[in-house]
């Protein structure tokens, strides 16, 4: 869709900020079964990849409504990977964790994307980022990391593997029934500069039912900027 449809024909406004990537490979094999059958497993090189990303999310709202920072602005942490359907590359999120109650609650209803309200914190310091999410008093936390950016600012080069994990404007989402669902944002390429990230804790895959991921992730940080969306359509889909 062109950028003017974008801009003339968007649904909700939002706006990410300090976002961490962290991409793991993945067998293709052993991921299979985790993703809907209607989705094909997407690979680079042969491997297939899952991503967790923490940000701030701010001025979230629908069009023609202000923005309402009590509503629309909160923190979030999702696990993804990427996926095609009819051969249009995407993305299928297998958690998506805010400290919001309002947006999660429409997005699993109207969205079909699996939310869950939590528990979340950030600190920001110069331009180191701490952000934990799940947790309390003695509870082990879902996702605990510290992370800055270092090296010089990029934009991912067409045909590589990061543009492969980075320039996706389309997700996808399963319901109940199995139907497939299709929604895509609008936005610049992203800014990116390479990360420096100390883990301290991340239960995400556990939570989400899937295997541990192997070896340390690739990290990537983003100032992140401004997302038109439009809502998720159900989509007719290809066996095969």
């Amino acid at each position: 869709m062109s950028t003017l449809n974008a801009l003339t024909r968007w649904a909700v406004y939002q706006e990410e900020r300090h976002l961490l990537f962290l991409h793991w490979r993945m067998d293709p094999a052993i991921l299979r079964p985790f993703v809907p059958e209607q989705l094909h497993v997407d690979e680079f090189d042969g491997t297939a990849y899952i991503t967790a990303i923490p940000f701030i999310m701010r001025r979230m709202h629908p069009r023609y409504v202000p923005p309402m920072p009590c509503i629309g602005s909160f923190l979030e942490v999702d696990l993804l990977t990427y996926v095609s359907v009819n051969g249009e590359p995407g993305v299928y999120f297998f958690s998506l964790h805010a400290n919001a109650w309002l947006v999660p609650t429409l997005a699993r209803w109207i969205c079909h994307l699996p939310y869950v309200t939590t528990r979340c914190s950030v600190e920001r310091e110069e331009e180191t980022t701490t952000f934990r999410c799940g947790g309390e008093g003695a509870d082990p936390a879902l996702f605990d990391a510290c992370y800055s950016p270092v090296g010089e600012r990029f934009e991912a080069a067409p045909n590589s593997l990061d543009y492969f994990l980075m320039e996706r404007k389309i997700l996808y989402a399963v319901d109940a029934r199995g139907d497939v669902y299709r929604g895509r944002e609008s936005r610049p390429p992203r800014v990116l500069r390479t990360a420096e990230c100390e883990i301290r804790a991340n239960r995400l895959f556990e939570n989400a039912h899937l295997p541990a991921p192997n070896g340390a992730p690739v990290a990537f940080y983003s100032p992140g900027g401004a997302i038109h969306t439009w809502m998720p359509r159900r989509i007719r889909y290809r066996c095969g």
